[in-house]
């Protein structure tokens, strides 16, 4: 049996070339976010399933897989790897800064609202928690800012 090294040489390129387009078109996937910003926690939170240590943090929001249904999706700065997501489901309208909103829920900082200045949106998390908001005194509820950055 012969090795025909012109075919090898040939698949080893489209290989490469797919390999290259994938790289690329990730690349622009990431590029597409309609949001990104920073912020600071000074303690651990709650975000949906994921329990945030104290740290510097990027948040992004995504579209997600062209559904119309936008993503938080939260990464440590100084690992750059992902530690939480975030459907952005439930929205009200910004009134104010971009932050996040944090409440108590037993010993747990829970974040319940995120606010986007810049998409003009707020999306609530916990729905339960927001509300109860209103109704709570002022000091029991925690704002992180959170600043815009630029692509």
């Amino acid at each position: 049996m012969k090795f025909n090294h012109s075919k090898a040489a040939t698949k080893v390129t489209f290989f490469a070339a797919l390999v290259l387009i994938a790289g690329l078109f990730a690349g622009s996937v990431q590029a597409q976010s309609i949001y990104n910003g920073k912020f600071t926690l000074n303690h651990s939170v709650r975000w949906g399933q994921a329990l945030i240590p104290a740290g510097h943090y990027r948040i992004n929001i995504d579209p997600f897989n062209g559904s119309g249904i936008l993503m938080a999706v939260i990464f440590d700065t100084k690992t750059g790897r992902q530690v939480a997501m975030a459907s952005c489901a439930a929205t009200d309208k910004a009134k104010g800064p971009s932050a996040l909103f944090l409440s108590r829920r037993g010993s747990e900082r829970v974040v319940h609202t995120l606010r986007v200045e810049e998409l003009n949106e707020s999306f609530i998390f916990d729905p339960s928690l927001a509300h109860q908001r209103v109704a709570e005194e002022a000091d029991s509820t925690e704002t992180v800012p959170i600043l815009n950055v630029k692509n």
